[in-house]
């Protein structure tokens, strides 16, 4: 599908590719058919399982793979139990993708779902980074390689970030405030942190010139943002800014800070919220990122 919003086309390839396996859909298939509107893939659910479908998917707490949808560029893709495929098809073979999330269709969808115990969980909206991210003279394929070299200080106020490799974000396990940064969650680990210090940074200076964090104390922190391996291809970052420094623009010069060190390590960064979360999109935005596509999820009803 056409690419109108300023999107970085090689970081939108990388994250069609996830999209593929999240949705159980061979990345060859898909090129061949990257211009049809709508992609449907037949699944097996087992219930009490999460949402997997093949190694190497974004997979998260509650969610099945009973239904997905993704909606990236006005294009459908579709992942849903052999059960209602056939409704599937009927319902969405024609539909027009940028209208799956009108409530009309969302209520008719989740009547569906609850004749087989599921419901409708979340609508999200993802962003990739803008055109002009990646630089056009770099060979970066952005294949899923482990890169634990120390992070660059980049170009957004560098003097004042400190930043967390993954075996350092172990220490703020307990009593985690950042949960929206650092979640712990085995499925996607938390690969990268960045923060910036209330007061004074808790460093000393070493003869060599390097700086030695004295603890790893929350209190002392204006915000984070970290990103974690949600899928083999893409990163998810997350931010939290402390409420006594809302407002101040901390939250988007952390997430930029975070996607220009993911992307200079060889990897996608992406950002997701609520649809209706205008502040936190508005982070997105003013970090660098453009909204790319919007996901539905369903989930077992609780009983």
């Amino acid at each position: 599908m056409s690419n109108s919003l300023n999107l970085d086309k090689k970081c939108l390839e990388v994250a069609q590719k996830q999209f593929c396996l999240d949705v159980g859909l061979p990345w060859e298939e898909y090129k061949k058919n990257r211009e049809k509107r709508v992609l449907i893939q037949k699944a097996v659910y087992v219930p009490g399982t999460m949402d997997v479908v093949g190694d190497g998917t974004r997979n998260y707490a509650e969610r099945t793979s009973f239904f997905r949808a993704i909606i990236c560029l006005g294009q459908l893709l579709i992942c849903c139990d052999e059960r209602i495929y056939d409704w599937v098809v009927e319902q969405y073979s024609h539909y027009k993708p940028e209208w799956f999330c009108d409530y009309k269709n969302l209520r008719k969808l989740d009547e569906k779902l609850k004749e087989y115990g599921q419901e409708i969980y979340d609508t999200h909206v993802y962003f990739l980074p803008e055109e002009g991210n990646v630089s056009e003279d770099e060979d970066n394929s952005f294949e899923a390689s482990n890169i634990y070299d120390k992070a660059a200080k980049g170009s957004v106020d560098a003097q004042e970030l400190i930043w967390y490799e993954q075996e350092e974000i172990l220490k703020f396990k307990e009593n985690n405030r950042f949960t929206s940064a650092i979640s712990f969650w085995e499925e996607h680990p938390d690969m990268l942190a960045v923060t910036v210090m209330r007061d004074e940074q808790k460093t000393v200076q070493l003869s060599d010139g390097d700086k030695e964090r004295k603890d790893f104390d929350q209190s002392h922190m204006c915000g984070m943002a970290g990103v974690s391996r949600d899928g083999k291809y893409l990163w998810q970052i997350g931010i939290n800014v402390d409420t006594d420094y809302a407002g101040q623009g901390l939250g988007h010069r952390l997430v930029r800070a975070m996607k220009e060190e993911v992307l200079r390590r060889g990897k996608v960064p992406f950002y997701g919220t609520g649809e209706s979360h205008i502040l936190s999109q508005t982070v997105g935005l003013k970090a660098g990122f453009v909204p790319a596509w919007t996901e539905v999820s369903v989930r077992e009803i609780p009983k």
